[in-house]
């Protein structure tokens, strides 16, 4: 993941030796390389605060802030975020631009189908110590992005190989079919 002011790149590191996974930084011109998540055992799914001063990273139990010399500035626990079955590895989670909630997606306690249960959007108020269902029920729904003062996820229905990109408010006012027929999306904050 670029950093938002385009000087680093956040990457999943495996160390084979201790079967590991941290998360790096390496500035854009491919000279400096450093783990920031030393002091965490397992952590996964690297994105950025907006100001491109911390990255944020999950280990399944917490996400954590970390600033660019490795130390943990804040950490939430996951389970206050959602009380359903909880993120995989590949999610991220992603802060708004005034650090007040996160975006993210999680597994759900719904029927799904032959993939197993789905996955929905939800957006964490850190001072309220609420979450905000964002998607509809019946889909499969990840790759959250937050553009502006929107989020961006891709979605399909239930049993359906069509996926879509969606934007909402995150409030979950204004849902709405942003790009049709495409996934996988990126974008610059």
């Amino acid at each position: 993941m670029w950093s938002p002011n385009g000087k680093y790149i956040a990457y999943n590191a495996f160390d084979a030796k201790k079967s590991d996974w941290s998360i790096a930084i390496i500035d854009s011109g491919n000279t400096t390389t450093k783990i920031l998540t030393a002091s965490l055992k397992q952590s996964f799914s690297p994105s950025w605060t907006s100001d491109s001063k911390s990255v944020v990273v999950q280990n399944m139990e917490k996400v954590f802030v970390f600033d660019m010399e490795g130390n943990v500035v804040k950490d939430y626990k996951i389970s206050d975020m959602t009380s359903d079955s909880g993120p995989s590895s590949s999610d991220r989670f992603q802060f708004t631009a005034d650090n007040q909630k996160i975006a993210f997606s999680t597994e759900v306690n719904e029927p799904g189908g032959s993939d197993g249960p789905p996955t929905a959007v939800f957006i964490y108020d850190i001072n309220r110590k609420s979450s905000l269902r964002l998607s509809p029920k019946g889909y499969f729904c990840d790759g959250v992005i937050i553009k502006g003062n929107q989020v961006l996820y891709t979605g399909s229905k239930l049993r359906s190989t069509i996926q879509n990109v969606y934007i909402v408010d995150p409030d979950g006012k204004n849902l709405k079919i942003l790009f049709p027929g495409c996934s996988n999306i990126s974008a610059k904050n």
